[in-house]
Parts: C-alpha cells; sequence; structure tokens
C-alpha cells in the first residue's frame, strides 16, 4: 500500500513539473501588443509596465476605452499621469477606473459590470505575462460572449538580471493559483 501512495505521489509530481513546463513556455508566447480593433483595453492594476501598456494600446486605437480594474480607493485619474502620457482629453473621456477589485476573480467581475454598462463586445486585456494564463481563465468563466486579446507585459523583475529566487517564487505561487483557477474552472463546467 505504501508503494502504491509513493508511485501516485511521484506521479503527481512529475504531472506537477511537465504543467509547470508547459505554464513556463505559454507565458513566453503571449502576444506584447494588441490588437487596435477592439472595443476597449481592460488594465488589471498590480505590477509595473500594465498602465503604459495599456496607455499606448490607448493611442493607437482612438475610438476605445481605457477600463482600469482593481484600483486603490484613493488613486485619481490625474495620480495616473505619473504612469501613462495620456492628456487630460483623453483621461477625462476614454479612462474609467474601477474600484470594487481585490483579487482576479474580481476584476472580472468588475470588467463585466463595465462592459455591460459600455456595450462592449471586444477588449484588449493586459496584464503581466505570468498572470495572463489564469487571467484568461477567470476572465473567460465570467465574460461570455467577449472577445479577449491577450496583452501580455513583462514586468520589471523579469526584465533585470538577478533576482532569480525571487522570480522563481512569483512564477512558483502564479503557477499553482493558475492550476487552481483551472480545476475551479473544470468543476464549474
Amino acid at each position: 500500500m505504501f508503494r502504491c501512495i509513493k508511485v501516485f505521489g511521484l506521479i503527481c509530481l512529475s504531472l506537477w513539473f511537465l504543467g509547470a513546463v508547459h505554464y513556463y513556455r505559454i507565458i513566453h508566447s503571449y502576444p506584447k501588443t494588441g490588437s487596435a480593433h477592439t472595443n476597449a483595453i481592460v488594465v488589471l492594476t498590480g505590477g509595473s509596465g500594465r498602465l503604459s501598456s495599456g496607455a499606448k494600446l490607448l493611442m493607437k486605437n482612438e475610438t476605445a476605452h481605457l477600463f482600469v480594474t482593481g484600483v486603490n480607493a484613493v488613486t485619481t485619474k490625474q495620480d495616473l499621469k505619473n504612469f501613462i502620457a495620456l492628456n487630460n482629453k483623453q483621461l477625462n473621456s476614454s479612462v474609467t477606473l474601477g474600484y470594487e477589485a481585490q483579487d482576479t476573480e474580481g476584476n472580472a467581475k468588475e470588467t463585466k459590470q463595465w462592459i455591460l454598462q459600455n456595450n462592449i463586445t471586444s477588449i484588449a486585456l493586459v496584464t503581466a505575462h505570468y498572470h495572463m494564463p489564469r487571467t484568461l481563465i477567470e476572465f473567460r468563466n465570467i465574460l461570455k460572449g467577449v472577445d479577449i486579446t491577450p496583452v501580455a507585459v513583462k514586468p520589471d523583475l523579469f526584465r533585470s538580471k538577478g533576482h532569480v529566487f525571487k522570480k522563481i517564487q512569483v512564477l512558483f505561487l502564479e503557477y499553482n493559483k493558475f492550476l487552481l483557477a483551472l480545476f475551479k474552472s473544470f468543476i464549474m463546467s
């Protein structure tokens, strides 16, 4: 019996490891720029480069709207000027801040409310490359019928040399969160 448990544990560990290798490949395969033909750009807060990538997409597509989800309660549109190069007209007419989301699932729910209010049918979804697989699961589960184009941002931590342990720690944690989201999605479908 103990031998069966060891074999089962070894199989599970091997599958986890193979999944981790596949996850690593996936996070490096997402486009770094998005389509200029979406109705909106949705940016999840929480990491470097996300807001500026969202703003660049907005400048390419003047008809789009930019929704920033998971914003700190004290942050204003004017505070965004420290991170993105948009003029006041663009900020006031094209940018909406969402203050309710506390996690990725909350980002998807908050985005759904905004999408329904604004009749949006397609979005460019901007988040960190390592966060994108889980984000897509959460958003696709909640935003049925919305065309989602992933736009992956490589955060400063992953563009710099060194900090290997921190990078491994972030990837390990996010990979396991991804597995939980995948399992939850499988159970719910």
